[in-house]
């Protein structure tokens, strides 16, 4: 780029001119596309452009430098505290040298990016160092052919010394001829080495590096030059060593400003062939094509030999291009009606890239642009309004003579010519069906009211033939052989031209829903079969199945061609809507629907569905149409794909391929006789001819961007590398995650790609769109990663991009530890001969000791076998006389109890009768009179009957203790029986509570009753176990009466330790019941005083009782403890005197 200072921008303005190429049809068709800040570009105002040895695209904006892959802009700054960064925000010119070096320029000198640490080093003028930089306003940068570095200033020509860094001067102010500064604003090179700068001011100088002369061009016209000002923006040698140069004319400005730019201005551009001497001069010469020369800001050539122009000094083709051949001038301007114009009418900058890409920068952003590819033109009725709906294109026919007719939906129909590219506008308003040519100037179309009407294209006059009956929809129209005129819509109808009758056509064999036949389309094959789409059609035998299908139907014959049904034509057709079909010049069929592309032949069968997976880049199909090549073009709804029905491959073509409509419509689609394809759709209609198409060739580089190790992310930038060497990981760090990028501009979203990791997996993986693999927990070892990319276009990478790294072992295995190891084996062998030594002179010593030990092992073993055996014996004998005394007891006490028990019946039944004779005689006695003898022996008799009484009360408790001791020793004799157990413990707990309540001293209980329904019937002997259940709720009511009726805390009676809470006591009786796995478990838990702990091993003792006086016998825990264990369970008992005392009886059951 050739940089246009402030001044002269000032002064030149945007000025209005007839497009010099609109009309030219050998323009070159481009579509440009536009990248801003939006995209993530540093600046929209873009100075300088250069690409890389990497393909990388460097942009010099103002605000910083932007670096793009195709895929994102990767942006450096100026940092005010950070000395590495750029030296300002402003750059204005880029270079990459041969080495790969970038250099940049902004208004603050010179910088150099350092690709292995991504710092910039700055060059600035000193003026105590004559070998630095002449100044810090820097015009121009250019790289000669033997890679020298020229710097083009406001004060001098010098160029880098790359062996000792430092700056030469060639040319200065000194080597000017006139009075103006040198401003040097454009350095080129010619075929023999010689270097071109061009002055604003002092015309055009050559310098030549070999033998340091100077030359100057001639300005003097009276001299032969044409060239008429020293002014010279812009200058370029192209292949034919011809020197190009863009000179203004200070009076030229002025009228411009007055907007009074006339024919033959001076200011323009010039040529001069260096072999020849040959001058010629353009100027703005409107009936030449020449276009109008103000600031050109860059020259380029081409790989195919075009000079490219941008232009900065508003001129209206911002971007202009010379064809030798024809000598002529080419222009494109910026039209804020088409997207896919230049961005604007101030371009700044040129590069064509190593990809074939035409690079444009502008003061509103990026431009590129893909040449030498599918060349698509368009067609916008208005464009001016992109919301018009003339504009939205559903039909496109061919009228002949290069006319077609266009329909969209609710707008008139148009009839355009090709040729002129001029349309004109029915009245009618049309439906969005597809017009229908007969060949004698005359079409079928159908109106807004769904009518169906035929058109004279010469008169205009219009036929109308009326609706079809019931005002069915129609959707789509052909024409027979015979001339018979089809109609599809609500069903399938045939039109009479003559009688004006519509006829509707059964098919019998397909069944539909109760709104009937619904066909969206239909095609008609070379043998005149008529093939259509069918809606609502029952697919299988649920009746409920109700889809789209595909089916002929033979005109001649009138019979049906239905559908084969089957897994895979379900599978097909049963999703999805289908739009569109076409059979091509193979007898196949092409199905569009909403959700893929599906191929069938005749028969329906060999169906084949394409989608995303195919690479279709859009699912929702619209249409297809056959080239003159046999390839299938697919319409989608936001671009068009190309088939090749022979391998299967898909080429996706978009905006960026010059497509117009920013939306395809269905049906859209049409291929005229000289086999040009037409797409219409939301913005116009695209056409081209397929057999145009340069495919690109080269295959698309690769490269890995950067590897990050370990969880830290640690970067380690492999392009900042220029050396290939193995990258050493840590055990520690093995997790690795590696980026990689195939440099592509065009379409880049679609390039796949795949890698494989040598020395871990030998296939290839395919990564699909994803730019990244990631590998965890690798084996040591040494691995190559390898990567390879396939673009939009199909073609695959030439060579995959690798890099080689090593993962180091863990510690415990590198060579230092294995030398530790050695040191360490060494040092055991050692240690162990010590060892073995020191054994073998103790060996004989142990034999000794053996012999000794054996002896002491073998008397501490009969020591120890005669120990055990005598305390088994103790033991034994303890639980023998154990079991005698309670034998003994037993029959002891039922020998006692059975002889004791009838003299006990004999003393109470005669204290019994001698208390009732006693009654007797006081009653005898109260009938004498009364007298001082009768009182006195009224009282002995009273006297008597007292002691009987008490004879007769230990009698009773006698008897009592006869019968308990007497149940003991016979123990249950009773059967076992199911019983319910909750209810068999509620019952006695009940009758228990009642008696507690009918006794002398009654205390108030809450019984807690927490019986699980789970428990169910179990097997007791229910006489036997009441009598538990009864004697362990009188004990813990009797538990419960004495600590209730204890003395209050501060009575005289009280004990120390009665504290307060005993005062508030409530007693409480919980009884509990639950079924565990492998047996029941009953629960009776009181709130009483709780067991003393030296008690706790003798209460299952016969006759022992905590009881005072004769309050009881001590048998009643013995005896449920007998009853239980006869049941096969176990009585536990667990207490507590604590803050919160409680005794706690547990019998387990088997369950």
């Amino acid at each position: 780029m050739k940089y246009v200072s402030p001044l002269i921008q000032c002064f030149l303005l945007l000025v209005l001119a007839t497009n010099l190429s609109a009309q030219n049809t050998g323009k070159e068709a481009l579509y440009f596309q536009t990248y801003t800040i939006e995209d993530g570009l540093a600046d929209n105002k873009v100075f300088d452009l250069t690409q890389d040895h990497y393909g990388y695209v460097w942009i010099a904006t103002g605000s910083g430098v932007s670096r793009f892959d195709g895929y994102e802009f990767i942006n450096y700054r100026n940092d005010p505290e950070d000395s590495t960064s750029l030296s300002a925000n402003g750059t204005f010119h880029i270079l990459s040298d041969r080495d790969n070096n970038i250099w940049v320029v902004t208004f603050n000198g010179l910088n150099k990016f350092d690709r292995s640490s991504g710092n910039f080093h700055r060059y600035k003028h000193d003026p105590a160092d004559s070998t630095s930089l002449p100044d810090d306003f820097i015009r121009e940068l250019y790289e000669s052919k033997k890679g020298t570095l020229w710097i083009g200033s406001e004060t001098a020509l010098s160029f880098f010394d790359a062996e000792d860094k430092t700056f030469k001067e060639v040319l200065t102010s000194a080597d000017s001829k006139t009075e103006d500064p040198l401003i040097i604003s454009s350095i080129t090179e010619d075929k023999d080495g010689k270097i071109w700068v061009a002055s604003l001011g002092n015309g055009i100088m050559s310098f030549d590096p070999e033998t340091g002369q100077k030359t100057h061009i001639n300005i003097n016209q009276k001299n032969g030059s044409q060239l008429s000002s020293k002014v010279i923006q812009t200058i370029f040698i192209d292949d034919n060593d011809i020197l190009w140069g863009n000179y203004l004319r200070r009076d030229d400005r002025m009228g411009a400003i007055q907007k009074e730019v006339k024919p033959g201005t001076p200011s323009g551009l010039w040529k001069k062939d260096l072999k020849t001497g040959v001058e010629y001069t353009y100027i703005f010469e409107p009936e030449k094509a020449h276009p109008l020369w103000f600031s050109v800001s860059d020259i380029i050539q081409t790989k195919d030999g075009r000079l490219w122009f941008s232009q900065s000094g508003g001129a209206p083709e911002s971007l202009v291009y010379y064809d030798r051949k024809a000598d002529s001038f080419f222009g494109y301007s910026y039209d804020a009606y088409n997207p896919g114009s230049i961005a604007w009418s101030f371009a700044t900058t040129l590069l064509e890239d190593s990809f074939g890409n035409l690079w444009v920068g502008t003061s509103r952003g990026l431009n590129r642009t893909r040449r030498n590819k599918i060349q698509m033109k368009s067609f916008v009725p208005v464009p001016e309004n992109s919301q018009d709906l003339t504009n939205n294109i559903y039909g496109i026919t061919g009228l002949g003579e290069n006319r077609y007719g266009l329909t969209s939906d609710g707008a008139p129909l148009i009839i355009w010519n090709r040729s002129t590219n001029t349309w004109s506008r029915l009245e009618s308003e049309a439906r969005r069906v597809p017009m229908i040519y007969d060949g004698n100037d005359k079409a079928w179309y159908v109106s807004e009211d769904f009518s169906i009407n035929k058109i004279d294209l010469n008169t205009l006059k219009t036929k109308s033939f009326g609706v079809l009956p019931n005002h069915a929809l129609v959707k789509r129209m052909l024409k027979l052989a015979d001339e018979t005129l089809v109609i599809g819509g609500n069903g399938l109808w045939t039109l009479d031209e003559a009688s004006g009758q519509f006829h509707q056509i059964e098919l019998k064999g397909i069944k539909s829903d109760r709104y009937g036949l619904f066909i969206p389309w239909m095609d008609i094959d070379s043998k005149g079969t008529l093939w259509f789409i069918a809606g609502n059609v029952l697919l299988d035998s649920t009746k409920t199945n109700y889809r789209f299908t595909i089916a002929g139907y033979n005109p001649k014959t009138g019979t049906l061609i239905p559908p084969k049904i089957s897994k895979d034509y379900i599978n097909a057709f049963g999703n999805g809507i289908a739009t569109h079909i076409f059979k091509d010049s193979r007898e196949r069929l092409w199905v569009s629907k909403s959700n893929g592309l599906v191929q069938l032949d005749s028969t329906f069968s060999h169906i084949k569905i394409y989608n995303q997976t195919n690479g279709l880049q859009y699912p929702e199909v619209l249409g297809t149409i056959e080239d003159d090549q046999g390839m299938i073009w697919i319409s989608t709804r936001y671009g068009i794909s190309r088939l090749n029905p022979s391998t299967g491959s898909i080429r996706n073509y978009g905006r960026d391929d010059g497509l117009r409509p920013s939306r395809m419509n269905e049906g859209a689609i049409y291929k005229n006789q000289e086999g040009v394809l037409f797409f219409g759709g939301v913005g116009g209609i695209t056409y081209f001819k397929p057999d145009t198409i340069q495919e690109i060739s080269d295959p698309p580089p690769i490269r890995i961007e950067s590897m990050h190790i370990g969880e830290d992310q640690k970067t380690n930038i492999l392009s900042h590398s220029n050396a290939a060497k193995d990258i050493e990981v840590d055990w520690d760090s093995n997790s690795i995650n590696i980026e990689y990028v195939s440099i592509n501009y065009s379409n880049p979203d679609e390039t796949t790609y795949s890698y494989q990791l040598e020395g871990f997996q030998n296939n290839w993986m395919d990564a699909g769109k994803r730019q990244q693999a990631q590998f965890s927990n690798l084996p040591e070892g040494d691995y190559t990663f390898k990567v390879k990319a396939v673009n939009a276009d199909g073609l695959g990478s030439k060579n995959s991009a690798s890099v080689s790294f090593s993962i180091l072992p863990p510690w415990w295995r590198t060579w230092w530890a294995y030398t530790f190891y050695i040191v360490l084996l060494i040092a055991a062998i050692i240690a162990a001969d010590r060892i073995q030594r020191r054994k073998v002179q103790q060996k004989e010593r142990e034999k000794a000791r053996k012999k000794e030990l054996e002896q002491a092992q073998e008397i501490k073993k009969a020591y120890l076998e005669l120990e055990e055996a005598h305390h088994n014996l103790q033991a034994a004998q303890k639980q023998l006389v154990q079991q005698e005394k309670l034998a003994s007891l037993g029959q002891l006490t039922a020998g006692i109890a059975h002889e004791i028990k009838n003299p006990l019946n004999f003393v109470n039944n005669f204290s019994e009768v001698s208390n009732e004779l006693i009654d007797e005689a006081c009653d005898e006695l109260k009938k004498l009179d009364d007298s001082d003898a009768k009182k006195e022996i009224l009282a002995i008799l009273q006297s008597v009957k007292g002691n009987l009484n008490k004879v007769h009360q230990h009698g009773s408790r006698a008897n009592g203790i006869v019968t308990s001791m007497l149940q003991h020793s016979r123990g249950g004799e009773g059967k076992r029986e199911p019983t319910d157990l909750n209810a068999l413990i509620k019952e006695y707990v009940n009758l228990s509570f009642h008696g507690m309540r009918a006794s002398k001293n009654p205390i108030n209980v809450k019984i807690e009753w927490k019986l699980e329904k789970e428990v169910g019937m179990i097997n007791l002997i229910s006489e036997d176990f009441s009598r538990v259940i009864v004697n362990l709720c009188n004990n813990a009511f009797d538990a419960m009466r004495v600590k209730s009726l204890s003395p209050s805390p501060g009575s005289t009676s009280a004990p120390v330790n009665v504290t307060e809470n005993e005062c508030n006591y409530e007693p409480k009786l919980t009884v509990r019941t639950r079924r565990e796995e492998n047996h029941i478990t009953i629960e009776i838990e009181d709130n009483g005083p709780g067991i003393p702990e030296d008690l706790k091993d003798n209460i299952f003792q016969p006759f022992f009782t905590t009881k005072k006086g004769t309050e009881g016998t001590g048998l009643g825990l013995s005896i449920t403890h007998d009853i239980i264990n006869a049941h096969g369970g176990e009585l536990k008992m667990e207490t507590s005197r604590g803050k919160n005392p409680f005794t706690k009886f547990i019998i387990q059951l088997p369950n």
